[in-house]
């Protein structure tokens, strides 16, 4: 898989936004911290790092920049619709990472 992502750079920025979209990757996070299978965890971990490291160069200036981005999230809390505001990181591969330190 990885010698597919390294044919387009845009490749790995989708499916790693594609995990996240889904559920934070928590199937790619179960396969790292709670899979029995160590091939398992080994093949998704380089294949993780792989990614990361990949992103980290295409992300550089976002990164170095400290770029965030608004995302709204509505919520209903005691029979009100509540909308919170929060920033995030416009780099994809540091939100996959604040994803995988908040599961630590």
């Amino acid at each position: 898989m990885i010698e597919i992502f390294k044919k387009d750079d845009k490749l790995c920025k989708q499916f790693v936004a594609s995990l996240l979209a889904e559920n934070n990757a928590e199937c790619i996070l179960e396969i790292l911290f709670d899979c029995t299978d160590k091939v398992a965890q080994a093949n998704v971990s380089r294949l993780v790092r792989y990614l990361l490291c990949r992103l980290k160069v295409l992300e550089k200036e976002d990164l170095l920049n400290g770029t965030t981005e608004a995302i709204t999230e509505k919520s209903v809390e005691d029979g009100k619709e509540v909308i919170k505001e929060h920033l995030l990181p416009k780099a994809i591969s540091a939100k996959f990472i604040n994803v995988l330190l908040f599961h630590l």
